[in-house]
Formats: structure tokens, sequence, C-alpha cells
């Protein structure tokens, strides 16, 4: 299906929905180019971000919406427009918009967004205009799962981003390869990765128009909107911290517990601690220490003599991660100290409401200058 088949299958269903939905011609925005539909609403400008999954597959339902809803609040704060992520999927169920309500509800109760289907099926809600309508039509046999679901921020895929993002960056800051990468051979070089791994790389971002082979080498592109999508991306895969304390002797510092040589070895520290050891902290936050772990929970706490305890009790609290590769390549030493890289913790801090969302721009736009770049 054309991307102007799915525009135009998106509008018709929500023509049909929602009451009052006039279709306008879409305008250009300076930001995101062209926007793929725009109607009025109750007297108010909807720009629409269209989405579409190929397998109905929870996880990737839910990344559409929410890498989609933010793109669509970029584009609407730019236009003084409500904004709506649509996404079409290919069967409508009750599991699907569970999820969706569930997880929407959780990270981004204020955007508007839509799941709809061929058959016309559709979950809409735009809480800005007062709009909730659930429309059940037909159901429609749900394709299998596949191999073409997948991730597009895997471990692997973040390495190789992080080496083409963060190339410039001050050795303090990023601790992993800075060579220029001319071509995917290059890439496959200093990364470390197979040249296969790098193909599928390549064309799975190019595919999205975020990478392109420059005669300056392998650039990426359309910067603020790969961000916006590594953000929902992580967001959507967050898992929750433990809190733990020291049991035997020692005081359960960073400063004693990175004297362990497993701690260097399989922890690295995140967030906020992060940023204060790199020199880079700009919100005001209570001390909480964060830390990256590549082994599971039960084995760290076990080799570094910890057990879980209440929050209020907590002398570090231990984050569980499926991107040990990307993690641990980018680090840095402070005083010995394992630390993740600036970019790495404009990540981790969004985990945290309010002062994450302000540290991780800081980090981003002041600090590394990756916002707004083309």
């Amino acid at each position: 299906m054309s991307r102007q088949a799915i525009e135009a299958s998106v509008e018709q269903i929500l023509r049909d929905v929602i009451p009052g939905f006039r279709s306008r011609v879409p305008e250009h925005s300076i930001v995101g180019g062209r926007v793929d539909l725009m109607a009025d609403v109750q007297g108010r400008r909807v720009v629409v971000e269209t989405k579409r999954v190929l397998i109905p597959v929870v996880e990737d339902v839910i990344a559409k919406l929410s890498m989609g809803a933010l793109q669509a609040r970029r584009l609407a704060d730019e236009m003084d427009a409500v904004p709506l992520v649509a996404v079409l999927v290919p069967s409508l169920g009750p599991k699907t918009i569970g999820a969706a309500v569930e997880f929407m509800a959780a990270h981004l109760p204020d955007a508007g967004w839509a799941l709809v289907d061929p058959a016309g099926n559709a979950r809409v809600r735009i809480p800005e205009l007062g709009i909730d309508i659930e429309r059940p039509v037909a159901r429609i046999a749900r394709p299998q799962a596949g191999r073409s679901s997948v991730r597009l921020f895997s471990d692997l895929n973040r390495w190789l981003l992080k080496i083409l993002l963060l190339a410039d960056a001050p050795a303090e800051l990023w601790g992993g390869p800075r060579q220029p990468i001319l071509s995917s051979p290059d890439l496959s070089r200093v990364a470390g990765v197979s040249p296969e791994m790098v193909r599928r790389f390549v064309r799975a971002f190019g595919e999205q128009d975020l990478l392109r082979q420059t005669p300056r080498g392998m650039r990426l592109v359309r910067r603020s909107a790969l961000l916006d999508l590594w953000r929902a991306d992580e967001a959507l895969n967050t898992r929750p911290a433990v809190p733990v304390r020291r049991m035997l002797a020692g005081s359960g510092s960073l400063t004693d517990l990175s004297g362990l040589a497993d701690f260097r070895e399989w922890a690295v520290v995140a967030g906020f601690e992060a940023c204060r050891l790199l020199g880079v902290l700009h919100a005001i936050v209570p001390p909480r220490i964060e830390v990256h772990v590549v082994l599971p929970i039960p084995e760290v706490i076990r080799r570094l003599g910890l057990e879980e305890c209440a929050p209020a009790d907590a002398d570090l609290w231990l984050l569980p991660t499926r991107y040990s590769r990307s993690i641990r390549g980018g680090k840095v030493l402070r005083d010995g100290v394992p630390v993740a890289d600036a970019f790495q913790a404009a990540l981790d801090v969004l985990r945290h409401p309010g002062r994450g969302q302000e540290q991780s721009e800081y980090l981003l736009k002041e600090v590394l200058h990756l916002e707004g770049g083309d």
C-alpha cells in the first residue's frame, strides 16, 4: 500500500467516525515538511500524522502510536493546531485497543490518537476536543506475526547510531569510536559488527529517510525526527528500577561499590548521577544513584553483596537493560567509575517526569548540539 493510499484510507475512516470532520488541503511545516493530513473539527484545525503496521503486534502498534504522537505534537505546536496520530492496522481487536488505551493513559494522556483498520473499526481519543469514540464494525483475519516485526532501536542499531551521531562529541562525554564513517564497510570495521548486520541497519534507516550515503560519507538526516522516534522507543521499553542497599562491609556508596571488580565490569552509572559525574547536570533534582546493569538483577545483587530494600533505604537503584553493547561501548571513566555517555544519559533521565525532560533537552540541544540538525 502506497503512502497516498494509507493516508486516503485513514482520512475516509476518520471522516466516517469523527462528527464534523472536514478534510482540508495539507500545509507544509517548517520543521517537518508536508503534513500527512489536515482537517477542521469543532472549529479547530487538526494535524494528523499517519502510521501503518503490517503485522498487528501490540508492541509495534504502541511504538507507532508513541512515535507518531511526538511527531504530531511537534507539527501542531508550530501550526497552533490539535495533534492526532492515526495508525492503520490490518485488524483491530480488543487486545490491541486495551493495550493502547493503557499505554497512552499512562505515558501520553493528553495526546490525540486513533487506531483504525480497513474494515472501518476505529478507536479514537482526542482529549483536547473531548472526543472519545470506539466504533466496532467487523473483524477481519489477523495475519500472523513474523520476522517482519523488527525493532528499529535494537541494541545493535543503537550502537551504530551512536557511532554516527557522536563522532564529534567531546571525549569527556563519549567514550566510543570517533573515526569518520564514509561507507558501510567503514561502519562495520569501526563498530566491530558484521557487514550483514550493517547492511540491515542501513536498509532499515534508509527506508525511514533517516540515513543517507553522501559524497562526504554516511549521514544521519532529519535528526529531530530520529530523536523523537528514539525517545518514544525509550518510553515504550522502560523497565522499573530496583532499589538496593549494601549488605556487607562498606558504606554502599558509589565510591565503595565502584572499587569492586564486578561493578566495573557489569555496571554503568546512569541518569542524573551520570550527568553530575560528567559535569553536565542542569536540572535541580534529589540525589538518586541509578546504575545500568547488564546481568540479571538477582545475579548482580549476589555478586555485589546487595539486597532489595524499600526506596527510602536505597543506596542505589539498579536498571535492568537490553542495551548492553550500546551502553557499555560509549561509557567514559570518571575517577575509575564507569559512567554512561552524555547521549545515553539524555535517554536515561526521561524515566523521570518534568525535570527529566528538561535535562534531556539541555543535553541534546545545548551540550551535544544534536537537536534541529538535518
